[in-house]
């Protein structure tokens, strides 16, 4: 089967309407249409803001409930702007700096990939243990006969794996991946007293590529932000606290990301979520395409134990592969003396609010398509339910929007011109 994108199939359903005549428009059940002026086709300029502010409402709301009493951090982002949409303990977001834990494997293992060390299937065999010199290393993930590749590896969070990869890793190349995602300086968001966290300098421990060294520091928005560098097209956004109405995205810097590292890092993600470590927080079933890490790191070097998690969600139908584009939220979770799982256990009341926004949003025409034809002139009111509102668009914009929502997960074009005939009808 073909698979698309979300823009990929919006521009399907646009060439599928583009092939119709416009149907007799029946008077059973049909929606009011109108010949109206096209300047009053927009909806008011701040309707979407005030939406949008709604919802970030309701993931500040499922956040708080979702840590409770939990000593901790939750960070929701929008990955195309760097926008903060939710923080709970803002001073522990942005001002302390603690290991990574496992989170930091996902980075090893891009810096492998990158190095040309492994490639999507390098397997290797984990015994269990893994011994260099004084440093030692254990695993406590289900005993496995079979190889693991860096998907699965990244799926179970092999320590062994990644601490082979580590002795193997040219720490200048490792410093050098860091550094490009931001780590070891301020993001600059938007917020009194952000921590620098640090990063490997000459000193080299293999720890550092586990995320258990004493070199690496991290603190909850830089995290995030690297991360959302990784799978939003290669952006580093400073990350902004405000009104949506007024921030302005701000690219800090790029990177490129090989379309099939960036495969074999979401691969192993959403191993985690489907049977790894994150397997028992229910992510998978989710009406949406989450995919994440989890990290505990020890307790050592003055530090406490610490859980991590960090994840992200595309909306359902965006195949095992989305697009930036399709990439809709983004969160990192800290607890402290706390586990990596339960990390995503804390993420999952959070991706499922964000869930009916985007099933609501899929059902509304918010945007227009420069491929859709605009030459009828009429117009549909639209009763929007959530927002209790009544809206006017185009029938093109209705059509469009209608298709996109009710054919999701259709790829050929006889289909969806079905589908654009019945709405239309």
């Amino acid at each position: 089967m073909l698979r698309l994108g979300r823009n990929g199939l919006w521009n399907l359903v646009a060439l599928a309407m583009s092939t119709l005549c416009v149907a007799s428009v029946c008077s059973c059940a049909r929606p009011e249409v109108t010949s109206v002026d096209a300047a009053h086709v927009d909806k008011p300029a701040d309707s979407r803001a005030v939406g949008i502010a709604d919802q970030d409402r309701a993931l500040q709301e499922a956040a708080v409930r979702a840590l409770g009493d939990r000593e901790g951090a939750v960070l929701v982002i929008d990955p195309h702007s760097g926008r903060i949409r939710a923080v709970v303990n803002p001073r522990l977001a942005f001002e302390q700096a603690f290991p990574p834990g496992s989170t930091m494997k996902v980075f090893t293992a891009l810096t492998a990939l990158r190095s040309g060390l492994i490639d999507g299937e390098s397997r290797s065999q984990c015994r269990g243990r893994y011994r260099l010199g004084d440093y030692q290393v254990t695993c406590s993930h289900p005993k496995s006969k079979t190889p693991f590749n860096p998907a699965q590896a990244l799926g179970y969070s092999c320590n062994c794996y990644f601490a082979d990869l580590g002795s193997r890793l040219s720490p200048a190349s490792f410093v050098s991946t860091l550094n490009s995602l931001g780590f070891g300086r301020r993001t600059g968001v938007n917020a009194g007293g952000e921590a620098e966290g640090t990063v490997p300098g000459r000193q080299w421990n293999i720890g550092d590529a586990v995320g258990e060294g004493k070199d690496v520091t991290v603190t909850v928005v830089q995290l995030l932000t690297a991360y959302t560098a990784l799978f939003n097209g290669g952006r580093l956004y400073r990350p902004q606290q405000g009104d949506p109405q007024k921030v302005t995205a701000d690219e800090q810097g790029s990177l490129r990301i090989d379309p099939a590292h960036r495969r074999t890092l979401i691969e192993g993600m959403r191993s985690a979520v489907e049977y790894g470590t994150a397997a028992e927080s229910g992510l998978a079933a989710l009406p949406l395409f989450v995919f994440g890490k989890t990290g505990t790191s020890s307790a050592s070097n003055g530090f406490g134990r610490q859980g991590w998690f960090a994840g992200f969600a595309a909306k359902a139908g965006s195949g095992n592969e989305p697009s930036p584009e399709a990439i809709g939220l983004g969160l990192v979770v800290l607890l402290k003396r706390g586990r990596g799982a339960d990390g995503a256990q804390v993420a999952r009341p959070i991706f499922e609010t964000y869930a009916k926004f985007a099933k609501s949003d899929e059902s509304a025409v918010l945007q227009r398509s420069p491929t859709t034809p605009r030459s009828s002139g009429q117009q549909v009111r639209v009763a929007n339910i959530r927002e209790g509102t009544t809206e006017t668009v185009s029938l093109e914009d209705y059509v469009l929007g209608v298709t996109l929502a009710e054919a999701s997960t259709e790829d050929e074009i006889e289909a969806l011109e079905a589908q654009a005939i019945t709405t239309r009808t």
